[in-house]
């Protein structure tokens, strides 16, 4: 009995120690203040979009990178390009056949620090049914704590590239990057709140 007392109290004192990972908890996301947008390229001419829906979900402590993710699920019929029939045109194959598949989907399986408030998300993008090992980097450009409630309000921002044709966005006549590049240019700024 006393062995398993020890045993315990050991236990006990290395938790103390090392520390436990919280329960997650998910970030708050306003939407009114965050954007998922992207550049794509036409003959040369940058083309801007964005995307009016989007469902992150999100689990971020610094000091528990292993105990983080981030998943978002973007319904590729809310694409919006100022231009009705550009946008309805590539809800359709050869693009992306949004009828098929409606969502294109990220869930990180790491995230790693790379300098200060800066990070590295690895995990799967899934674009039109094709799904690929995908990361980006992100930092914090506000990472601010209300001492009384011990909330914290973030804002991160990303900036990376996903090039089409690994997802078959495009195919057939439109593979050829010389009229639609094959480069996305996408931009995150995301603003959300993570009750203590």
């Amino acid at each position: 009995m006393k062995k398993l007392l020890r045993l315990l109290f050991t236990l006990v004192a290395m938790v103390m120690l090392c520390g436990v990972a919280p329960v997650g908890q998910k970030w708050e996301v306003d939407k009114t203040k965050s954007k998922i947008g992207f550049t794509a390229s036409y003959n040369g001419e940058p083309i801007e979009g964005s995307f009016a829906q989007f469902y992150p979900n999100i689990i971020f402590y610094p000091e528990y990178l292993n105990a983080s993710m981030i998943a978002v699920r973007i319904p590729i019929a809310s694409i919006q390009t100022n231009y009705e029939e550009r946008d309805a045109t590539v809800q359709m194959e050869p693009w992306f056949n949004s009828p098929s598949y409606p969502e294109a989907v990220f869930t990180s399986q790491k995230i790693t620090k790379t300098g200060e408030q800066s990070y590295r998300a690895d995990g799967i993008l899934t674009i039109k049914g094709v799904a690929k090992p995908f990361g980006f980097d992100f930092h914090f450009t506000e990472w601010m704590v209300n001492e009384s409630t011990k909330s914290i309000k973030a804002v991160m921002q990303a900036d990376f590239t996903i090039n089409r044709s690994d997802f078959k966005v495009g195919e057939g006549q439109w593979a050829d990057d010389k009229m639609i590049g094959n480069a996305i240019k996408v931009h995150l700024n995301i603003t959300a709140q993570r009750a203590n």
